[in-house]
């Protein structure tokens, strides 16, 4: 009974310290990716004259989010 015990003890902790290792370094990793975000702002036609329509558009340059880690796309 005791070496069942002592084998399902030493089966658990060899099996859980990966999982601790992996998730700790999963953690780290997420905190240390920070990116700066920077707003663009262009406008065309330039330059524009009177009664012409102007186009605006805005953008973040924050990367975008993807499943893969460590990539951008």
């Amino acid at each position: 009974m005791l070496k069942k015990s002592l084998f399902a003890l030493i089966l658990i902790i060899v099996l859980a310290v990966p999982m601790i290792i992996q998730v700790s370094k999963t953690a780290e990793a997420q905190t240390a990716l920070t990116f700066p975000t920077y707003l663009y702002v262009s406008a065309s036609p330039n330059p524009i004259g009177v009664g012409q329509t102007e186009f605006i558009s805005l953008f973040f340059t924050k990367p975008v989010a993807s499943p893969v880690s460590g990539s951008a796309f």
